[in-house]
């Protein structure tokens, strides 16, 4: 990601995105988000056709209600935690706005060895947050037709692809390089 955001738009370091993780990692609530699905979660919210609060996408985040006290160590780790997520937030709009190629956050490969479904697990709970929206845009014929892709579904198809990709065609990865996880 690009260096040259400005102050509060920087991409999160590979300290700080362990730190994020490891957070959300440690939530207890069965739909709380880890990294890679908060990251498909904030492409949907960025690129979505309407706003959404923060207020709105904490608790999607969370997995529901804001977690207790006890989530926290202290009010500056919930503190710094929030920063972070808004950080990342801004980092991601900073990169879009330059229009250059943004490299999700992608975990390991699941079990049957795909890798990214986290992530468009996350973008599709962003899309479902204003669903009438976007189902207005899926449905323009210009706008439609470029936005069929196989996340566009209530649920990722399991069977895509049918044959694990070949290595010699995925994305070149790195440590939060292509940004795995």
């Amino acid at each position: 990601m690009s260096t040259m955001n400005p102050a509060g738009r920087e991409a999160l370091s590979e300290a700080e995105l362990d730190r994020l993780s490891d957070f959300l990692d440690s939530l207890t609530t069965p739909d709380a988000m880890d990294l890679e699905t908060l990251d498909g979660f904030f492409c949907a919210l960025i690129a979505g056709p309407e706003m959404v609060m923060p207020s709105e996408c904490l608790p999607v985040i969370w997995g529901g209600e804001l977690p207790d006290e006890s989530a926290f160590a202290s009010i500056e780790e919930a503190n710094s935690i929030l920063q972070l997520i808004m950080r990342h937030w801004n980092a991601i709009i900073a990169e879009l706005d330059a229009e250059t190629v943004y490299l999700p956050v992608i975990g390991e490969p699941d079990e049957r060895n795909v890798a990214g479904r986290g992530w468009a697990r996350g973008f599709m709970r962003g899309v479902n947050l204003r669903r009438h929206s976007w189902t207005e845009i899926f449905e323009r014929e210009d706008e439609g037709q470029m936005l069929t892709i196989p996340i566009v579904a209530d649920e990722v198809d399991p069977k895509w692809p049918a044959e694990p990709l070949r290595e010699e065609v995925r994305p070149p990865s790195a440590k939060h390089g292509t940004r795995s996880i």
